[in-house]
């Protein structure tokens, strides 16, 4: 079985994928690109959205996981190469004999984190490469042909479409570098706006999210995602105190959550911010809700 969602290429493309018994590049001299790791919803013309899972393999290749309609897994591993400006993916089956040909395509990620993937064709090249020099000759003569490849599809991250749920958050987490997240999440601004919203609450998977988010802040976004945790102070206040010195600290979080307040709001969020805190029972973790409690009480 070849890599599927590469495969269906074949169906929706005017021709079919190039295949080669040689990648483009040795993958012992690749990276792997932060940009591809992720969960993305890719949308196929004529066929049912592909989820596509992409994680690390090792310190050159990255893994593939595409789901199917019957919950089977497609896997494939897979490296990029660069000729020029131009960055193709090597992929191939995972488990597949040594003979198995390599497959081929374009990507590239914008500023909006919307994932373009162009299966390189079979059209410009009649013949078979004897060589992964002979490819990259071939590949890069022809990188201004437009012929060289067709767009497959378009993907979006999937937290973008499930913010309602802390949980596609903190799978991407796993997968992606926070700073990724941070800057999906900002790409629009009432995303990162209702993420924040919902750790104030104080739900402990959302301030999962936060501890997850934290070390891919800085500067506006990081002060903002400390003022939504000292938020859910009054709330759940456990939750809070569990994460200072793994995550943040005192002077972090154990404050008032607000620049220019109305009259009046800052006062009451205190006094029950120490309510919360002083009524709190916990030996674990009673260090840290003395410590938080005097910070408020400056």
């Amino acid at each position: 079985m070849r890599f599927n969602f590469f495969v269906i290429a074949c169906v929706v493309l005017c021709g079919c994928p190039l295949e080669s018994k040689y990648p483009i590049s040795d993958p012992e001299n690749a990276r792997v690109p932060n940009e591809l790791l992720g969960i993305w919803h890719c949308p196929i013309a004529n066929e049912e959205p592909a989820r596509m899972k992409i994680v690390k393999f090792n310190d050159h290749e990255f893994l593939f996981e595409t789901y199917e309609e019957d919950q089977s897994i497609s896997l494939a591993r897979g490296f990029v190469s660069e000729i020029k400006d131009t960055t193709f993916i090597n992929y191939q089956e995972l488990g597949a004999s040594l003979s198995e040909p390599f497959g081929f395509a374009i990507y590239n990620v914008d500023k909006s984190w919307t994932l373009s993937i162009r299966a390189v064709e079979d059209t410009l090249f009649p013949t078979r490469f004897k060589s992964s020099k002979a490819l990259r000759k071939a590949l890069r003569k022809n990188l201004d042909d437009p012929e060289l490849s067709e767009e497959l599809t378009r993907c979006t991250p999937e937290l973008l479409r499930k913010l309602d749920s802390p949980n596609s958050i903190l799978e991407a987490a796993q997968i992606s570098p926070p700073g990724n997240i941070v800057s999906m999440l900002h790409v629009d601004p009432n995303n990162w706006e209702a993420v924040l919203s919902q750790i104030s609450l104080g739900g402990r998977e959302w301030l999962r999210v936060a501890a997850a988010l934290a070390p891919g802040t800085d500067a506006t976004a990081s002060l903002e995602l400390k003022y939504a945790v000292a938020g859910a102070i009054p709330k759940n206040p456990l939750g809070v105190i569990r994460m200072l010195d793994r995550t943040f600290t005192p002077e972090d979080i154990c404050t008032s959550p607000f620049t220019e307040p109305e009259p009046g709001v800052a006062g009451k969020f205190n006094s029950e911010a120490i309510e919360a805190l002083s009524t709190l029972e916990t030996d674990r973790f009673d260090d840290a809700r003395l410590r938080c409690l005097e910070k408020l009480q400056r």
